[in-house]
């Protein structure tokens, strides 16, 4: 299983085993070939000028296909109530303490749920618990192989902040997971430091301390239990006329003045998929991220316990999202006079607010819960009760709440020896965003990829950027000194459509047979469909750069002292930056109307200077990646022996159950010096009244 997968690992630090992403980028293959079979004007006619093609896409550049239409009736039929507990596939509620890396929680949970959905089997049967401590580390990472044609690409903290305290959302985690970076076993990198160190509330451990050696050795990056199929970002009940991310201040009145109201559509769409056993990851507001954090003082308390026990929430005044939580199910039942009408609120303006309708999403919080075990039972439980009267961790989200936002499920393979052995991308800048540029003639991506085993490409993947998107996948196997990702015979291809837009993984219907360096080329051709007109497509992973991040901080420093905003600017300014590598050879955009193949890397700096983003990013390439098997079952065999040396649990220390026996014999200690106090003296007071008693005698 893991031994598959450390082939990814091995392929980063040793050149026989590379192949996640070449060891030498493709241009450097075959340039020599070039030299001897196509002259410069050759190549010139066939590749063309990327200043040309980049002031083509920004001149004719047609505004994002982003549905904000609101629909008001269902038009589907679910129960009235589901909850995913009562199927058995819903692990057990975590704590995420210390670190702020509740959106890791939450896309780990979906991914669990998922696969167990998936399998056809429980938690019971099963105990299965990823890591969350891999994915939200290699977040925070970048190439570190200097070999790498990649190299350097990635993430970088800002600061000192620890590298599972940057936040994120889940685009994020489908963007690393797609790259063969996890999910792997809670069991292989489990979430506490290398020493187990702990913080105790009284002889209790209540979690792990922070004051450890959290970081996971890079050769543990590429590893991977279980494949990522799919991630879908849905629509958001909480409709706005522009993204979350346009909001640079927290506050309220911007966020009111843009609200466009509550949308059913969306609310059917997550119910959906919690039909077809997949949680949904969402950022939502709460009064603060993490456990054993205060609330800001001007803030909300938007939660209210029911006679039942239920926790509920409904945020009314557009708060920005703060948290992300997993939802696990839904009530169509619980009324909206049931949510508490905020009259009261010390922070809020006097008035009544309640839902506009019945009905709550059931959401699975990672804050710990009393019914589990440390280090999953903080001493400052939360949520619902239990019929004991104990904290589940759980809580109701009313479907009106204006701060739900980017929405995403996971579909997995729940195989875990179906991981590849190989994966052919380029995409390694972790981003949270999908830059997408439209025209209405025919664009086209493709991404060049030279084998390093004899392989058997499988499966290959594209990132969507709107619902509803048509793609068609063409795989050529290139001639010797092709120029152009279609100069070659045309293999396989294969055509889908996608609801929703992100991350997805199609099976060839054809496999493709590569012969190691050999060149080939995946070409991607997505369409949608809007306003009675065809559009094409090209997206790829965008993020903010250093620059981009030092902008940002100017204008928002100046915006507090504009306002007289007190606080630290550090929690208004990202905590990271990326940074992404295109080279020459490796990423292609056709441009129908100019009837031509231009290199993507000769775009992305002018396409970057000139994009409508009020701070600089960088793009990365194509998100088209290639998965592949080994042709030859003896080398697979071979490699994987290799690969099992090195497949090694992180032996990370921990303490043998919850109590602290330091502060319980340090407690003991101080009760027995009390106890021989008193009991010196009660003996000397003895004493002193026999002394006395005999004194008065004598006299």
């Amino acid at each position: 299983m893991l031994k598959r997968n450390k082939l990814i690992s091995l392929k980063r630090i040793a050149p026989c085993f590379l192949s996640a992403v070449m060891l030498i980028s493709p241009i450097l293959v075959y340039a020599e070939e070039i030299d001897e079979t196509v002259d410069a004007s050759q190549i010139s006619e066939q590749i063309g000028d990327g200043q040309v093609a980049a002031d083509y896409l920004l001149q004719h550049r047609q505004e994002e296909i982003v549905d904000r239409s609101i629909t008001s009736e269902s038009s589907k039929s679910f129960p009235e109530k589901l909850d995913l507990r009562e199927k058995g596939v819903v692990t057990p509620v975590k704590s995420q303490t210390p670190w702020g890396s509740c959106w890791g929680f939450a896309a780990i949970a979906a991914a669990e749920t998922s696969i167990l959905s998936e399998s056809g089997k429980t938690y019971e049967e099963t105990g299965l618990d990823l890591s969350e401590h891999h994915l939200g580390y290699f977040a925070s990472r970048h190439i570190t192989d200097e070999t790498d044609s990649q190299y350097g690409e990635g993430t970088y903290i800002r600061g000192d902040y620890e590298a599972l305290n940057i936040g994120g959302e889940f685009t994020l985690a489908t963007s690393i997971m797609s790259s063969g970076i996890g999910p792997v076993t809670e069991d292989f990198i489990p979430y506490r430091g290398t020493k187990g160190k702990t913080i105790s509330k009284f002889w209790i451990n209540a979690y792990y301390s922070p004051d450890d050696d959290w970081d996971i050795p890079d050769d543990y990056m590429f590893m991977q239990n279980y494949q990522l199929l799919d991630g879908n970002m849905l629509k958001s009940p909480a409709v706005y006329d522009q993204d979350y991310s346009d909001f640079i201040v927290v506050d309220k009145s911007e966020f009111q003045e843009h609200y466009l109201g509550y949308d059913q559509s969306a609310v059917d769409a997550i119910k959906e998929e919690l039909m077809n056993g997949r949680a949904v990851c969402i950022g939502y507001h709460s009064e603060h991220s993490k456990p054993f954090e205060e609330p800001a003082d001007n803030d909300i308390n938007y939660i209210s316990v029911d006679d039942e026990g239920r926790w509920l929430q409904y945020v009314y005044d557009c708060a920005l999202p703060s948290h992300a939580v997993t939802i696990v199910g839904w009530d169509d039942t619980i009324k909206r006079e049931t949510f508490a009408d905020h009259s009261n609120d010390e922070n809020g303006d006097g008035l009544a607010h309640l839902p506009e309708g019945d009905g709550a999403f059931l959401c699975k919080n990672s804050w710990g819960a009393a019914n589990t075990v440390f280090p999953n039972n903080p001493i400052d439980t939360w949520g619902s009760l239990d019929e004991n009267g104990k904290s589940t961790g759980y809580f109701y989200l009313s479907y009106y709440d204006t701060s739900i936002t980017v929405p995403e499920s996971l579909r997995f393979n729940p195989d875990a020896n179906a991981t590849s052995f190989i994966i052919d991308e380029y995409d390694y800048m972790h981003f949270k965003n999908v830059e997408n540029w439209l025209s209405d003639t025919e664009l086209q991506m493709a991404n060049r990829f030279t084998a390093d085993y004899d392989e058997v490409l499988k499966c290959v993947s594209c990132q969507t950027g709107n619902d509803n998107t048509k793609v068609k996948v063409e795989v050529y196997l290139l001639n010797d000194g092709a120029v152009c990702p279609d100069d070659g015979e045309l293999v396989s291809t294969q055509e889908m459509s996608y609801e929703h837009a992100g991350y997805h993984r199609m099976t060839l219907d054809t496999p493709v047979e590569v012969k190691a360096s050999h060149d080939y080329s995946i070409v991607v051709t997505e369409s949608v469909e809007h306003e009675g007109k065809q559009y094409y497509s090209l997206n790829t992973g965008k993020d903010i750069n250093e620059e981009g991040v030092n902008q940002k901080e100017k204008v928002i420093e100046a915006y507090l002292k504009e306002n007289n905003i007190e606080g630290d600017i550090t929690d208004y300014i990202d905590r990271c930056y990326s940074k992404s590598v295109v080279n020459a050879g490796e990423s292609y955009v056709y441009i129908d109307e100019l009837g031509q193949w231009f290199d993507f890397s000769d775009l992305v700096q002018t396409m970057s200077a000139n994009s409508s983003d009020e701070f600089s990013h960088d793009y990365d390439n194509f998100s088209i990646k290639g998965y592949a098997e080994f042709a030859d079952p003896e080398e697979a065999a071979t490699l994987m022996e290799e690969a099992g040396r090195n497949s090694t649990p992180l032996k990370y220390s921990k303490p043998k159950n919850s109590y602290n026996y330091r502060f319980i014999v340090i407690a003991v200690c101080v009760v027995v010096l009390l106890l021989t106090g008193i009991i010196a003296l009660i003996v000397l007071t003895i004493k002193k009244i026999r002394k006395s008693k005999k004194s008065k005698h004598e006299k």
